[in-house]
């Protein structure tokens, strides 16, 4: 798959909208106390089925995620 010329012309502004938008949902978050990142989770396959269901869903519970 490769880019036309439409899409190299627009791909840094396009890059520089998504960053504004970022920017902007880090500000209003900051304002509003929310938290935001990544939560990685490994787990052996033995517990896999049981385990991090469950633990996600009470982390999803306290912290109010949407």
């Amino acid at each position: 798959m490769r880019l036309t010329a439409a899409g190299e012309a627009f791909l840094p502004a396009g890059r520089q909208a998504l960053e504004a938008v970022e920017r902007a949902r880090a500000e209003v978050d900051a304002v509003t106390g929310k938290l935001r990142g990544q939560l990685a989770v490994s787990a052996i396959s033995t517990v896999a089925a049981v385990a991090p269901p469950r633990a996600l869903g009470d982390f999803r519970a306290r912290r109010a995620c949407a």
